[in-house]
């Protein structure tokens, strides 16, 4: 987006180049970087009313620039888009600080008619917020709080780097963080039944989430006939990835 002038890179590091490029930005070295691209047609998730960009672990990275371009278009009256929910399923939280200040900055950016709604949702337990309750909002302070996948009672101590101060993504209204998967079809299916005008959904993640979005749209969300009666015209994109 044009507010953020900058490219960042998710990369797994494993053996070879990957371990090389991770020294050198441990270092702070400076390297040149050729782009070849991009490839294929673009889709233009911010040409719909309510746009739905769901992702997983480093699928982010599409879902994120998308929901930074809407904003943007949405700010410069490029845009009727007026609800955009954002949902990231991360095995542990720390990979929440990937992009917290990028969501942060954007969430401050985005015009107070645009509905924003960020679902993080960590699938696994880390020790870092094992003590969180399910849905984590602004306005839960340290309590006794039960994780049911281990029926056990703690207290919400401390959570490090993601305490709510006033700048923490955590501390803001849109956002929710879960320790559980999200059940998208249950979610689609309410964004589907609450949404005015077009919806597009673009999802990029593993081939068993895409699957599962596919399903959740099926008929009788989204059908031809739905959308006859004066139903939602929903709208799916697949952003796949893999290995070169």
């Amino acid at each position: 987006a044009p507010f953020w002038k900058e490219v960042v890179f998710f990369i797994n590091v494993r053996k070879g180049f990957t371990a090389r490029l991770k020294e050198a930005a441990l270092k702070g070295d400076k390297v040149k970087v050729k782009v070849d691209g991009p490839y294929g047609s673009y889709f233009d998730l911010g040409s719909y009313d309510t746009s739905v960009l769901i992702a997983g672990g480093s699928g982010v990275s599409y879902t994120l620039p998308t929901l930074l371009n809407i904003i943007e278009r949405v700010r410069n009256g490029k845009s009727s888009c007026r609800r955009v929910v954002f949902i990231w399923s991360i095995r542990n939280a720390d990979y929440i600080h990937w992009i917290d200040e990028t969501l942060i900055r954007a969430l401050h950016l985005a015009p107070p008619f645009l509905s924003i709604s960020i679902r993080i949702h960590v699938t696994s337990v880390p020790a870092t917020i094992q003590a969180l309750p399910h849905s984590y909002g602004p306005n839960d302070g340290p309590q006794a709080v039960r994780d049911d996948s281990r029926s056990e009672i703690g207290e919400l101590e401390d959570v490090t780097a993601m305490e709510k101060g006033k700048d923490s993504l955590l501390a803001i209204e849109a956002v929710k963080l879960e320790n559980r998967r999200c059940d998208l079809p249950s979610v689609l299916r309410d964004e589907v039944e609450m949404a005015t005008g077009r919806m597009s959904v673009g999802v990029c993640g593993s081939q068993s989430m895409a699957r599962s979005v596919r399903g959740a749209l099926q008929f009788q969300v989204s059908s031809p006939l739905s959308v006859a009666n004066g139903g939602t015209s929903v709208t799916l994109h697949v952003e796949s990835f893999g290995y070169a």
